[in-house]
């Protein structure tokens, strides 16, 4: 089980991750790989899979090459769902595409509550539908930091979370979720994805919660089957004994009112995504702790090493190791520049 703390520099293609593995603190190399060549030249490397291979979930690779621990995901740096669902202005493209695609996570949702018995997703948000360079959206893997404590993912350990504008009735409550609870969430991004805009609004995220918990959602624009507006609002019912039970079930009743989308939608689709690759930063990133400019840009002070930056108000230490950033965890601010 790996833990990620904290993403803590770009070196070449790759993040680098300050991890826990077995308790012990490690540095890992996380490339964005979506078409597994750097797998191909590693094989020979002690490498397996983290999870399984499902076309809806993003790939998750462990490899100790060169004892280095190397993590390969799937490109998770293009837009989500909804974002997709926006640039297809024709209804019926975004209807095909969006409800298929939402088919195959809540698929892809199944198979993991098929292999781990009781789990239950909880992050069946657009925040989590990353639309790849072949025009589908995957589940991404659960590669980010830990602000508030471990908590265990599907995945490896990450933090989860998920937008307010998505809680399903049981989370605003704070009552025992059910896969019935992702059902409501999938429903949720469906309507959305239909709508181009959420099933529950409110001028604050005290209101929104309301919302979820008692109001009753606006009417779809009309479909091209009315069964598919039926079956999207059905499962945005507060009691979730009135909603499919799975998001197996969901995925099933899907299928059989949307057909896949065709190779040129999905064409259309990666067009449209174009090419989400950004450059790796010139510094690391010390998530939510990293000083915005440049070390040049900084006022010295009468400590070496130590610049004052006026913008934050805070004195910004300049770390050129790994090893040096750990202990600076959590502490404002910090330039890293390797070396």
């Amino acid at each position: 089980m790996i833990e990620y703390l904290d993403k803590v520099g770009v070196t070449g293609d790759a993040e680098q991750w300050l991890v826990r593995r077995d308790g012990r603190l490690a540095t890992a190399y996380v490339y964005f790989d979506e078409d597994r060549p750097f797998h191909d030249q590693v094989a020979s490397h002690s490498a397996h899979w983290i999870g399984f291979e499902h076309p809806h979930v993003s790939p998750l690779l462990e490899i100790t090459h060169a004892e280095r621990l190397i993590i390969i995901t799937g490109d998770e740096r293009g837009p989500n769902l909804l974002q997709m669902a926006h640039k297809l202005e024709d209804l019926r493209e975004r209807e095909t595409w969006a409800l298929s695609e939402l088919a195959g996570l809540a698929e892809g949702i199944a198979m993991m509550q098929w292999r781990e018995k009781g789990l239950i997703h909880r992050r069946a948000d657009p925040f989590h539908m990353i639309v790849g360079g072949d025009g589908h959206a995957r589940l991404r893997a659960p590669i980010s930091e830990v602000t508030h404590g471990p908590a265990r993912g599907y995945l490896g350990r990450g933090k989860i979370s998920v937008g307010l504008g998505w809680m399903s009735p049981e989370q605003v409550s704070g009552v025992s979720l059910t896969p019935a609870s992702d059902v409501f969430q999938l429903a949720s991004v469906a309507y959305a994805a239909l709508a181009l805009k959420r099933p529950f609004t409110g001028q604050n995220d005290f209101e929104q919660l309301v919302a979820i918990r008692d109001a009753v959602p606006p009417p779809l624009p009309p479909t091209t089957n009315g069964s598919i507006a039926e079956l999207i609002l059905a499962n945005l019912a507060r009691d979730r004994s009135e909603r499919l039970q799975s998001a197996g079930e969901f995925a099933a009743a899907l299928r059989a009112l949307v057909r896949e989308a065709p190779p040129n939608l999905l064409a259309k689709a990666a067009a449209l995504r174009g090419d989400h690759k950004p450059a790796p930063n010139r510094s690391a990133g010390i998530v939510g702790y990293r000083c915005p400019k440049q070390w040049s840009e900084l006022t010295p002070t009468a400590a070496d090493g130590v610049r004052h930056c006026a913008s934050c108000d805070h004195e910004v230490v300049q770390v050129r190791s790994i090893d040096a950033v750990i202990p600076l965890l959590g502490k404002r601010c910090i330039s890293y520049e390797p070396e």
